[in-house]
């Protein structure tokens, strides 16, 4: 589900009366004059509950962490039982990665409205943020109760799903299926669009994302901006989230039309979709945070396609396929997903590093470390099964440490209850450490000069993690499973030539890392060349991938074509 905390609405805790012209302000999209405003109101009458609240719930949207601080603490002085207050108190604490607090804000305003599905929902998306699903799927099932076909409580409750590996691939194909089902019932199909129906002009390719910023996709979707052909394509990109940061700037600059589409309703933004004539709309969040899967089924545009931002069907039925390659799903796996598989082979991401990364370092073993086995994924991903296998490891290979970073490293219940889970099967705590999960790049790849081997987690494998691993010359080890989400790090290690990086099964899995542990000349010399090989590989061809991307556009637009030609 959603990883990202979501803003709560800056209207919402606020009555109309003497702050009419100020909501006015902010009707017209005028925030910054809505908060100049606001603060001088406050200069006069400094303990003003509504209009503090106001103005730390704008301050927040700004970023100013530290001032939103000030007027949102003296409103819960003011307003103690507030619960909207309560929940933007959580959003700030959780930016200020005070996870304690926010956890306790956000507890305090589900408490004080019980039966609002919002601050339920706002508790369970930051659970989830913190990896902690199994905390999740009751709150969102509650959520479900109040608002039944919530948007973002089902797309959360299908996506804590894909965490669990007790449910088969056709088990989760046939769930979300059955949730969308019941949404494309309800909404109907709009009539082809007026447009030029010339298959050769150019294509106007529109991408719908709530990760135009710092966010593991923008890894994957800037590249291919970069190398688009402009004579083939015109890029639209459409802003699905509030959240903004100095790379969202940089996605500005490579698209030739920029649209904030956060707010609109599904009809609103159907209507923008058409407006620009849009002949190839790609979804890229799939059933993340703040997604618009609600308004795919009205279909905007003549081909619509799922990519990249979710590593499972969707369950829609009125796409024209979802883009991925026949390592992450081979034949069969047609019959879990409710969209057209298109296999852009051999791979359906381009990947490129932050520049200026330093060059692989030396085994922190061969530096007379303990053998250090590290996993740098989301902390969602370390269920049960992935917990007894790495403890079986470290049984077997005594003196070794595994060091976990990602999102939940802060959270000190989840951290307790992995130490718990590792005690359980024989391993100490002090044989696992954990590391601050970083936002800035170049800080959290230094941390892999800290790992001789990087373990994948199963079923759900990391992509970007695997990728950054590789490229800081840290071998990693998978293990392959049925559906997309458990074949990622088979597939990348399969172009690169790295099978026997590849293991079927736990015991395998267990096995190889330990004589890998026990064999120090042959990891050192399958460390040797990560980097090249990686960069000589397709997920590195840019250029390549681009030109397969624009390839299929083609070819799916000259089939719309001819379709348009056969009506009546």
């Amino acid at each position: 589900m959603s990883m990202d905390p979501q803003l709560p609405s800056e209207a919402q805790p606020v009555s109309v009366g003497e702050s009419r012209d100020i909501f006015r302000l902010l009707e017209q999209g005028r925030k910054a004059e809505a908060l100049t405003e606001l603060l001088r109101r406050l200069e006069a009458d400094p303990y003003h509950g509504e209009m503090n609240q106001l103005a730390g719930i704008l301050l927040l949207g700004q970023r100013r962490f530290l001032e939103s601080k000030v007027h949102l603490e003296l409103a819960l002085q003011l307003r103690p039982q507030d619960a909207p207050l309560w929940g933007a108190y959580g959003t700030l604490l959780q930016q200020l990665n005070d996870r304690a607090g926010a956890e306790r804000a956000y507890g305090r305003s589900a408490a004080l409205d019980p039966h609002n599905p919002t601050p339920i929902l706002m508790l369970a998306q930051f659970l989830a943020d913190a990896g902690r699903i199994p905390d999740t799927a009751p709150l969102l099932e509650r959520v479900l109760e109040l608002s039944p076909g919530h948007p973002a409580a089902v797309s959360g409750l299908l996506a804590t799903r894909l965490y669990d590996p007790t449910w088969t691939p056709e088990e989760l194909g046939q769930f979300h299926r059955a949730w969308c089902a019941s949404l494309e019932k309800l909404v109907e199909p709009l009539p082809p669009p007026h447009l030029d129906w010339d298959p050769n002009r150019r294509l106007r390719v529109a991408y719908l994302s709530s990760d135009f910023r710092q966010h593991s996709c923008a890894d994957f979707l800037e590249p291919l901006l970069r190398a688009h052909d402009p004579e083939q394509v015109q890029v639209l990109l459409f802003n699905s989230a509030p959240n903004h940061d100095a790379r969202t700037v940089v996605f500005q600059g490579l698209a030739d039309h920029w649209e904030e589409v956060h707010g609109l309703d599904d009809a609103d933004l159907a209507d923008r979709i058409r407006s620009e004539a849009v002949d190839v709309l790609v979804d890229l969040s799939g059933h993340s945070a703040f997604n618009r899967l609600t308004m795919l089924p009205k279909r905007p545009a003549p081909v619509q396609l799922e990519w990249l931002g979710y590593p499972f069907t969707t369950g829609l039925t009125r796409l024209d396929g979802r883009i991925t390659d026949s390592r992450v799903d081979p034949p069969g796996n047609d019959a879990f997903s409710s969209e057209p598989l298109l296999r852009l082979d051999p791979c359906y991401l381009c990947w490129q590093p932050p520049a200026g990364l330093p060059e692989p370092p030396p085994t922190p073993s061969s530096l007379g470390a303990p053998f250090t086995f590290g996993s740098f994924n989301h902390f969602a991903k370390l269920n049960a099964a992935v917990v007894e296998t790495w403890a079986a490891l470290l049984r077997r290979t005594p003196g070794s440490v595994l060091l976990l970073k990602g999102k939940g490293s802060a959270d000190g219940i989840l951290r307790e209850r992995l130490l718990q889970g590792f005690e359980a099967e024989g391993v100490p705590s002090h044989r696992i450490q954990f590391a601050e999960f970083f936002e800035d790049p170049h800080a959290h790849f230094s941390f892999y000069a800290q790992v001789d081997l990087a373990l994948d987690p199963f079923p759900y494998n990391g992509v970007t993690t695997t990728l950054e691993a590789l490229w800081m010359g840290v071998p990693v080890l998978a293990l392959v499973g049925r559906h997309s989400l458990a074949r990622h790090g088979a597939a990348i290690l399969g172009l690169l030539g790295l099978d026997e990086l590849v293991t079927s099964d736990p015991s395998d899995y267990v096995h190889r890392a330990a004589a890998l542990a026990a064999d120090p000349a042959q990891l050192q010399a399958l460390r040797r060349g990560l980097r090249a090989r990686l960069a000589s590989s397709p997920v590195c061809d840019t250029e390549g991938f681009a030109r397969r991307m624009e390839g299929l556009y083609r070819q799916l637009w000259v089939k719309a074509c001819e379709e348009m030609k056969e009506l009546p």
